[in-house]
């Protein structure tokens, strides 16, 4: 047995053509499979960069749409007096009666839990 050990040994230590052929294959085995691994992460980057980008400019687009609608809100109430806004309300409930009723329904309705509670 003494005998087999030096010859694994020995043949560990100088290695056949066979034992660096498969060396030299898993080492390019393992050079391919960092590269790929390289290249998916580094699409997958991008894609987080640019899905980033794009909810940024979604996310601009939203607050520039809410600042507007502030901005014009502001305005009419700088434009328009109580009774302007009054009249305007008046108009508005003659042109959409039902959806009307029904708003102040939903507003009495939680009047009444506010004030019950």
């Amino acid at each position: 047995m003494a005998t087999h050990g030096r010859r694994s040994s020995g043949h560990r230590a100088h290695g056949g053509p066979a034992a660096q052929s498969a060396q030299e294959k898993v080492r390019d085995a393992a050079s391919s499979a960092v590269d790929t691994v390289k290249d998916v992460t580094g699409a997958a980057a991008g894609k987080v960069r640019d899905g980033a980008a794009a909810a940024g400019r979604q996310a601009r687009q939203a607050a520039d749409a809410v600042g507007d609608t502030l901005h014009s809100g502001g305005r009419y109430l700088e434009e328009r007096d109580l009774s302007g806004m009054v009249e305007d309300c008046t108009n508005l409930v003659r042109r959409h009666p039902l959806p009307a009723l029904l708003c102040g329904v939903a507003l009495g309705f939680c009047m009444g839990r506010i004030l019950r509670s």
